[in-house]
């Protein structure tokens, strides 16, 4: 088994190792590349995507600071939960569906490119921040908190002197990964006229060029990445205090404001479906639906089966992971997760086509099949992360390992009753996570195949409204039905 588990990790990293090699490659013979990196096109859309991303992330936190601290301000856990439900489902609202809503607003229209790339990126990351920063509360030494706000200091202050110094570390991290995360996407700016880097790969992608010359153009992809990794290495090593204790955010001036904040979001979430819906009535909905039936079906189709199969394949990486994986082992797998979800993902889909080229079997089937794998490589990420994170809230049952049962009998009569909460979940966050994957779907679509994003992508540069808003609003109202299904299974999982 230990051989089966080396093969499946050295399997999964081929795509990447294949980057690795054109990349060395490029390095080592296209010297004359080197001078792509110090020309004006190259060093003016890099400039242009160190603005938007630096600017979008720190704006990002900067909210995310206030949204977590009304998040303790909810004394009631189930407001608590239907808060975090908000901001989950805000966050997996698309940039491209983002764009799309904020197209409706004429004020939006004034601001320019960047302004519009800025808002659109930390509208789309102050959820994620929001997230980071409820977990950085819960690891604060808050008796010097206390200290401080009976000693009259500044609010502040108190987060300048007291709180950043504590979290400096797993900040610089969370910042990090809000940049690479708005340095990786190019499709809202470049439908608003904002040129940036990954654009400018994409671009290269498509006008053909050789491959040791693409993969080297995308070297500050890797670097960037190679760079959080490393961190995230370092950072495993400090322990934070640990300390659980948030009443110091818990005021009671603070908690009507929470709940209140609380209802200002779920008003703008029925304000985005209700502006969704009156765009789409514009038309009638008789016929949206049969201009775009189709591609709702494909595309639900394609992230309930992509969903499906990256589950069962993360089942069988946690299970042969834990029993048979050095700690080597475990470094690369994370390393290799980390490069899947946070390299562009039109250069893994890249390597994919050139893996596809050099097998030489080109079929219908053999298309769809790689546009499915290319899913399941951005999707296994996730899977890996949050079982993961159930396993940590779960403790293991050693006591069956007393007795011989067999595994059929134990997965069929004991695992299977026990997760199949847990794995449920994994699968509708999956679904959700497949039904806004853009990327791999514009370059490895099969032909006379099209999802929704991909279809709301094309029409933006039309200015086709009513089927924008038909298609948004569709996959809008089925992250909810999701959320609220997550919502439901996961106070049954933390009983």
């Amino acid at each position: 088994m230990r051989v089966l588990t080396y093969t499946l990790v050295l399997f999964f990293a081929i795509p990447i190792l294949v980057l690795g090699i054109y990349l060395l490659k490029g390095i080592y013979k296209s010297t004359d590349m080197m001078h792509y990196f110090i020309q004006d096109s190259f060093l003016t859309a890099f400039n242009h995507s160190l603005i938007l991303s630096s600017l979008s992330s720190v704006l990002a936190l900067a909210a995310g600071i206030l949204f977590a601290k009304f998040f303790y301000t909810l004394k009631n856990n189930k407001l608590k939960l239907l808060y975090l439900l908000v901001l989950a489902i805000l966050f997996m609202i698309q940039p491209i569906m983002i764009l799309t809503i904020a197209k409706q607003v004429e004020l939006f229209g004034t601001f320019g490119a960047l302004s519009q790339s800025v808002s659109i990126a930390t509208l789309h990351l102050m959820p994620l921040a929001t997230f980071f920063w409820i977990t950085l509360y819960r690891y604060t030494q808050t008796e010097s908190l206390h200290i401080a706000q009976f000693l009259s200091s500044s609010q502040l202050g108190t987060y300048w002197y007291i709180l950043f110094p504590q979290v400096r570390s797993k900040l610089i991290l969370a910042f990090l990964f809000l940049f690479v995360l708005v340095f990786i996407d190019q499709e809202v700016p470049s439908i608003l006229g904002y040129h940036t880097y990954t654009e400018e790969l994409v671009s290269q992608i498509t006008l053909m060029e050789e491959m040791q010359t693409i993969v080297l153009s995308a070297l500050p992809s890797f670097l960037l990445v190679g760079a959080l990794c490393f961190g995230m290495v370092l950072g495993s090593k400090e322990n934070l205090p640990g300390f659980s204790n948030t009443i110091f955010l818990e005021q009671e001036s603070y908690t009507n404001f929470g709940k209140t904040i609380l209802i200002i979001l779920y008003l703008s979430l029925g304000g985005v479906l209700l502006l969704l819906l009156q765009t789409s009535l514009t038309f009638s909905l008789k016929t949206l639906w049969d201009n775009n039936a189709e591609v709702i079906l494909q595309t639900m189709g394609l992230a309930f089966g992509v969903s499906f199969a990256t589950l069962i394949l993360g089942i069988a990486m946690q299970y042969v992971l834990k029993h048979y994986a050095s700690k080597i082992i475990y470094i690369i797998w994370i390393s290799l997760l980390l490069f899947y979800f946070l390299l562009p993902h039109s250069l893994i889909s890249l390597a994919l086509l050139d893996i596809y080229h050099i097998i030489g079997m080109f079929s219908s089937e053999g298309d769809f099949m790689l546009f499915f794998i290319g899913y399941i490589l951005v999707l296994l990420p996730i899977s890996s992360l949050l079982f993961y994170i159930f396993s940590m809230v779960k403790k293991r049952d050693y006591f069956l390992d007393f007795f011989p049962v067999s595994y059929y009998y134990r997965w069929m009569k004991i695992v299977l009753p026990a997760q199949w909460i847990v794995w449920t979940i994994i699968f509708l966050v999956l679904v959700t996570f497949a039904l806004n994957e853009l990327s791999v779907s514009i370059l490895l679509v099969p032909p006379g195949f099209e999802t929704m994003i991909v279809k709301i992508y094309n029409l933006l540069h039309y200015g086709d409204k009513a089927n924008i808003a038909f298609l948004s609003l569709v996959q809008l109202l089925f992250l909810i039905v999701c959320f609220a299904i997550l919502s439901f299974l996961s106070k049954k999982v933390l009983k």
